[in-house]
């Protein structure tokens, strides 16, 4: 009996180690798992994601255990049969449908992934949005998982949003700019969605399907970006307008980096925009998504 505990004993280590041994940011280790998703690594993909997901939460029986370890070790056959007879055993414990979607995935059939992250989400709702968003799209189920302009952008298309941004990320202008024009059209049209829409549709080599019209005197901070985005001023001469008669917010200083480099880049002067870019990238402790935004296209830029 005592050999049976110390079994159990270590079974909880195994899953809890994870956690104590989590340095890293969870939101990193979410950007890796989707990333690996995309890829279709999906060992790497469980590995990223397991310390996320325990980390507010343990199963609550040695079937769960014994699921959790069979997952760390990317042992497929032995997490699909452990994690199902764990979401057998606990049907209302929002980590057994999540584990055993995990072990589809190691089996690489996302289908059932899909399905399983699905009964997550009814369970816990709304349960991890960078796993239902970002993966399969439903934009019903998630809370908002970006720091993109929350308040301009309607609830149920925020999803939307973060698939946008996604892809602007990887460089697939023409598809965010599918996903933001919907947005828009949803009614986000104010705020940073309409001036990442008019950025997509100039990256992807089409004609901005908006005209960015402003008003400074109703919003000076978005007048400066939409001008300089316009071509109307240099984006230079924009900034030194806007400082002439406003502060600046200091949570503004990465969005307006990330956009007067994408007004420079739109008007031919690359090193001003690696100039902008870079100042955004450098503001990321701010936690805005416009430096990660401007991190991806100084990776591009510099590629070049």
């Amino acid at each position: 009996m005592v050999r049976r505990r110390w079994i159990e004993v270590g079974f909880v280590f195994l899953c809890l180690a994870p956690i104590a041994a989590m340095a890293e940011d969870t939101k990193a280790l979410r950007a890796r798992f989707i990333d690996a998703i995309r890829a279709k690594n999906y060992p790497l993909a469980v590995e990223n994601y397991l310390p996320v997901m325990l980390a507010d939460r343990q199963p609550q029986t040695q079937m769960g255990h014994d699921c959790l370890a069979a997952l760390k070790a990317s042992d497929t056959v032995a997490a699909n049969k452990t994690c199902t007879a764990f979401a057998k055993e606990s049907p209302t414990d929002v980590l057994a449908p999540l584990s055993l979607g995990l072990a589809k995935l190691l089996a690489k059939d996302s289908d059932a992934a899909e399905r399983q992250f699905f009964k997550a989400a009814n369970i816990a709702p709304p349960f991890e949005p960078a796993l239902f968003i970002m993966l399969f799209g439903r934009p019903d189920l998630n809370p908002g998982l970006t720091e993109l302009d929350h308040a301009s952008i309607p609830a149920a298309q925020q999803g939307a949003v973060d698939q946008a941004i996604l892809d602007f990320k990887q460089g697939d202008f023409a598809a965010a700019s599918r996903g933001l024009q919907r947005v828009y059209d949803a009614g986000a049209t104010s705020g940073t969605v309409p001036l990442l829409l008019f950025v997509a549709q100039k990256r992807a080599g089409k004609a901005p399907s908006i005209k960015l019209t402003s008003d400074p005197a109703d919003d000076a901070g978005y007048h400066m970006l939409a001008q300089a985005l316009r071509g109307d001023k240099a984006p230079k001469d924009s900034y030194r307008e806007y400082r002439a008669t406003w502060g600046e917010l200091e949570s503004d200083y990465p969005k307006n980096r990330f956009f007067l480099g994408e007004a420079a880049l739109a008007q031919g002067d690359k090193e001003e925009a690696i100039r902008y870019f870079k100042k955004a990238v450098a503001a990321k402790k701010l936690d805005q998504i416009e430096s990660e935004l401007a991190a991806a296209e100084l990776v591009r830029l510099e590629a070049e």
